[in-house]
């Protein structure tokens, strides 16, 4: 085979190849479509609902809202409302999801980072199943729910923690007990749940 015939070929495959990378790459990039059909659609500013509705949502986007059939992609997840109401995410913005009951004093003295973990875990599936897409905890969690949700390891909605509760002593952030001596650390303090601070040089310290 002569050297401009293999050069022929080279640039005939190159071409090719040109021409169906901005095909393979638009269906690598294509984002997972979620098509929810036969539902009846709350969208926060009507009084009544619209019936007989199909949604398509396109990774986080909802991408079209229209009366009866919508087309999809032939992978989209096709869900059926079956007559029910389908309401945009819901957003809380005061939780607090590592406290547990009953009382403060409990927390106080019989718990640990697994038991707050364990009903943080809790929390961030119960808020979700309840229709929260986004929560912003007021104080008392720190990072690591974020990221666990984040990474995907649990089930929960976007999450934006605020850190330890700041407080003076006896104010809104002092869980300690009532024959705790001033000072003592409590268990808020050692698990970084609340800090007492006595100042703004305090506030940088445990902002």
């Amino acid at each position: 085979m002569s050297t401009s015939v293999i050069a022929r070929l080279i640039l005939c495959l190159g071409i090719a190849l040109a021409l169906a990378m901005p095909l393979a790459l638009a269906e690598d990039d294509a984002k997972p479509q979620t098509l929810f059909t036969n539902v009846n659609v709350f969208d926060g500013m009507s009084d009544t609902l619209t019936e007989g509705m199909s949604v398509l949502v396109e990774g986080n986007l909802i991408k079209k809202i229209a009366k009866g059939n919508i087309e999809a992609r032939d992978d989209a997840m096709v869900i059926d409302g079956s007559g029910r109401t389908l309401t945009p995410g819901f957003i809380e913005t005061h939780a607090h999801m590592a406290l547990m009951g009953p009382t403060i004093s409990a927390m106080e003295s019989n718990s640990t980072w697994e038991d707050f973990g364990i009903h943080s875990t809790r929390m961030a599936e119960m808020y979700l199943m309840q229709g929260f897409t986004t929560v912003r905890d007021a104080g008392g969690a720190n990072a690591g729910l974020r990221r666990a949700i984040d990474a995907g390891q649990i089930p929960g909605p976007r999450y934006y923690p605020s850190g330890a509760f700041l407080g003076t002593r006896g104010g809104h952030a002092d869980f300690s007990s009532f024959t705790s001596p001033p000072g003592t650390p409590s268990n808020f303090n050692r698990l970084n749940l609340a800090q007492d601070i006595s100042g703004v040089e305090d506030v940088y310290k445990y902002g």
